[in-house]
């Protein structure tokens, strides 16, 4: 969440017609006190403005997840195979990105089915048996 983006939008709402004068206030006493706004004025109203959209927020991550059929290997395999370098052994790439240690960024690997010694980071296909 854009913070000050937040705040435009709780202001514009708030405000409405008034916007550009009441912004010009707030912008100053903000700067000559260090707090936005006044106890007496819409202190109140923004916190609970934050909470809902907190709430908001996570309501809609929840449902996102209720209606998908990702696992965490899924999610995980996708957020580590961004941006890795065809130079790069796999559990090096893994380590740091995750900030772990070798080992671990090798069990990482191995548990997402990336060969940890490999540079392309793909999963591993199933080796089928030679038939001679």
């Amino acid at each position: 969440m854009d913070i000050e983006k937040e705040r435009e939008a709780f202001e514009r709402h708030k405000f409405k017609d008034q916007y550009d004068e009441l912004k010009a206030y707030y912008d100053e006493h903000e700067r000559e006190f260090g707090y936005r706004y006044p106890s007496y004025t819409y202190d109140d109203e923004w916190e609970i403005w934050l909470a809902a959209k907190a709430q908001a927020v996570q309501e809609q991550d929840q449902q996102v997840w209720a209606t998908s059929n990702l696992t965490w290997k899924d999610i995980a395999f996708r957020a580590l195979s961004c941006k890795v370098l065809k130079s790069t052994e796999n559990w090096v790439h893994v380590k740091n990105i995750a900030c772990v240690g070798s080992t671990t960024a090798s069990l990482i690997c191995k548990k997402l089915g990336v060969d940890p010694d490999g540079t392309k980071f793909e999963l591993i296909e199933a080796q089928e048996p030679a038939n001679d």
